[in-house]
């Protein structure tokens, strides 16, 4: 019999206030939300895609129109500033919804195979939606990474059921409020609020794919239930992201665009900026210009940590470093509330086998290191279990481009780091133990959330259907020649063997062939 699940509290980060509970999804109710997101699918899936495409953009109508209510929500429940919310969470879900609804008709239409032994066949690639999609969303960005893959999944004909985090069910009711204003099909997209056994058990509910975004430890559990309940999933984990400076960048810049990206959301961020690899001989002007930046900071741009649990495992890895040997070398404004913040900090001299060192840290605390060769500082970059992100800092973009293909990272930009998870444009997706089985973002996500369908019929244009019994010796005969010119190693010579083999395909018959 199954138990009845303790009450969500929602805890607000900047006073670690409770301000109410919320009741979680019971699992026996899954059966039933599965079904009717079942039949909202099979309807949906019959709606042409502008149809889809119409209804996306009522999505986007009623998120522009609440978005300041709700920044505020986020703010309020997760911890960012108002301004961050708009910018990091507000706008790129904006645009996710925007882009696929005005772009993935060209990418999920049927598609001509030509077939050059076959030819003039109907020969189509069919698209058709995966069924429902259930999506494992994380506490750091939780209104945007909740609907990442939402629009992707739902252009291409499939329903959604959103599995937020215990630590952001505040944000799932904000999510539900703009999805019923904005009048999606009843079931179509559906929230449900829990902890971790709901997600295992969503896993194992039968749903058709399931996306996950949150830490590696997490990740692998995720991609073990997947495989016991035999479906496909895409896995956007943990990272300990690095910038790589050059002697040629411009420090000032370079310290600025670090300082954020090191630092936004308290630096609970998958991609945020954890160690900067940085020119032996420009370390101190580097430093400096780091420190004015911190000393720039106002009050609350850097905000409470989410969590408590988070906030004593960034301390515990800052303690240790310090205590085996590293140093404070910038640091912002202490906290307004120290119980529930992190200080600022840039480190330097912190020993490789600390935690800080190669563990992600997920916190606002950055580690520095200083190189006295470029080609020893990429292998440092890739010697890394994380393959997120990375970036280069450099005045020769020709030379950053270069680099970017040495690393072995998903995303590399150039003088700008953890921007791209906002544009939905762009492909989405870690190496190594940061990302599995899929991509997020840009026309490229398509085609994980469909199964493809083959369609084949020769219109009756080819008479002679040389697969076909009788294999006589002429027919194999003539076959040895035909394997000969179709693979010829000259293009035009298998343009004239297809040319010279044409009327017979057509026209039916067996081949005269001299068996001598």
């Amino acid at each position: 019999m199954e138990t009845t699940p303790e009450p969500i509290p929602v805890v607000l980060p900047a006073t670690g206030e409770t301000e109410r509970h919320i009741t979680p999804t019971p699992i026996g109710d899954l059966p039933g939300l599965l079904e009717a997101a079942r039949a909202a699918q099979a309807s949906w899936a019959r709606a042409s895609l502008t149809d889809r495409s119409v209804a996306l953009r009522g999505v986007v109508t009623t998120l522009r129109d609440e978005a300041d209510r709700v920044a505020d929500a986020i703010h309020r429940f997760n911890g960012k500033s108002v301004g961050e919310a708009l910018i990091s969470e507000v706008f790129p879900t904006l645009a996710g919804y925007d882009f696929f609804a005005r772009c993935a008709a060209q990418h999920l239409a049927d598609e001509h195979v030509p077939l050059a032994a076959v030819p003039g066949a109907y020969s189509r690639v069919i698209r058709e939606p995966l069924g429902v999609i259930g999506v494992i969303a994380p506490w750091n960005y939780p209104f945007h990474l909740s609907q990442m893959d939402v629009p992707a999944a739902l252009m291409a004909g499939n329903a959604v059921i959103i599995k937020m985090s215990e630590h952001a069910a505040g944000i799932g009711e904000v999510i539900v409020e703009i999805l019923e204003a904005a009048d999606l099909p009843r079931g179509l997209v559906q929230v449900i609020q829990g902890r971790g056994d709901l997600g295992e058990a969503l896993i194992g509910a039968g749903i058709d794919k399931v996306c996950f975004t949150g830490s590696t430890t997490t990740g692998r559990a995720v991609y073990a239930a997947a495989a016991r309940a035999m479906i496909p999933c895409t896995l956007e984990m943990g990272g300990k992201d690095a910038a790589l400076v050059l002697e040629d960048a411009d420090l000032e810049d370079a310290a600025d665009g670090i300082v954020w990206a090191a630092m936004t959301n308290a630096g609970q961020v998958c991609a945020s900026i954890e160690t900067v690899h940085v020119p032996r001989s420009t370390l101190d002007p580097f430093l400096a210009a780091v420190q004015d930046r911190m000393d720039a900071l106002a009050p609350g741009e850097v905000g409470p940590m989410t969590t408590g649990f988070q906030r004593d495992k960034v301390l515990e890895q800052v303690d240790e470093a310090l205590a085996q040997g590293a140093a404070i070398a910038a640091e912002g404004p202490a906290p307004a509330a120290p119980d529930r913040s992190v200080t600022p900090q840039f480190l330097v001299d912190v020993p490789d086998h600390a935690a800080l060192a190669g563990e992600e840290t997920f916190g606002p605390v950055c580690v520095v290191r200083p190189y006295d060769d470029l080609e020893a500082a990429v292998a440092a970059v890739n010697d890394s279990p994380y393959g997120l992100t990375a970036s280069v800092w450099t005045a020769d973009r020709e030379h950053g481009v270069a680099l970017a293909r040495l690393l072995e990272v998903g995303t590399v930009t150039i003088n700008e780091h953890v921007i791209t998870p906002g544009l939905a444009e762009a492909p989405w997706a870690g190496q190594k133990e940061s990302g599995l089985g899929g991509i997020s973002h840009s026309h490229l996500s398509l085609a994980s959330f469909t199964k493809v369908k083959y369609v084949y019929h020769d219109r009756g244009l080819v008479r002679f259907r040389f697969w076909r019994f009788p294999m006589s010796a002429e027919k194999v005969a003539w076959f040895r020649g035909y394997l000969r010119g179709e693979f010829a190693n000259s293009t035009a010579s298998r343009l004239w063997h297809r040319l010279r083999n044409l009327p017979r395909l057509l026209l039916g018959g067996q081949p005269r062939v001299d068996l001598k």
